[in-house]
């Protein structure tokens, strides 16, 4: 009686594993992000810029980094608690649940079947383009929501909002793997070409 064998899949099964995990921890930071934050942080000031380089602080410790303070929101209303949640993690937690989803699916795909199929490599595509353009559109929303906390937040005062900025830049996190995928999945549409053409000589 002949013995089946499984196909051999490497490191598919453990990240699989671990996407899951991620899913999980996903989920459950959104309301540790929502509700956990306390004070929220509202801008980073630049001090120098406003009591000069050379003020009484810098000159007697000069061991000190105070060339920026952060401004705290000690008693948030709505809007600041929903804006500071978006720019500090909401938005690329709530885009990468169906990101996560979409990954597993692909494994699952690859580890039951012939991942050399279209099909296969319509799914990279999809992923590739859907990492591309949900991470661009959480960091819109990211440094969005951190402008106009900035904005609602601080007094308009000529001698501080001008030196006031938003606290995390963009990352560009998204770019990477985004065209990684698109990568990966033009290399697995040539496999499926020289298959088809040694099928043919065949």
């Amino acid at each position: 009686m002949e013995q089946t064998t499984r196909p051999r899949t490497g490191w598919l099964g453990p990240i699989q594993a671990l996407l899951i995990v991620m899913l999980v921890g996903d989920i459950l930071s959104i309301p540790l992000i929502l509700f956990g934050h306390g004070a929220p942080p509202v801008a980073s000031v630049g001090v120098s810029s406003i009591f000069s380089g050379d003020s009484y602080i810098h000159r007697h410790f000069p061991m000190l980094d105070l060339s920026a303070v952060t401004v705290i929101e000690d008693s948030p209303s709505l809007a600041q608690d929903v804006l500071y949640s978006l720019g500090a993690g909401l938005a690329f937690s709530l885009v990468s649940i169906p990101l996560i989803l979409a990954a597993l699916g692909v494994i699952a795909d690859a580890r039951t079947g012939d991942p050399f199929t279209r099909l296969m490599v319509g799914r990279l595509r999809r992923l590739g383009l859907m990492v591309l353009l949900l991470g661009l559109v959480s960091e819109i929303v990211e440094v969005v929501a951190q402008m106009m906390l900035l904005r609602i937040s601080l007094p308009d005062d000529p001698t501080l909002r001008p030196f006031a900025s938003i606290l995390h830049l963009p990352s560009f996190w998204w770019l990477l793997p985004g065209l990684v995928l698109l990568a990966v999945a033009a290399v697995t549409d040539r496999g499926c070409d020289l298959r088809e053409q040694l099928d043919g000589l065949v």
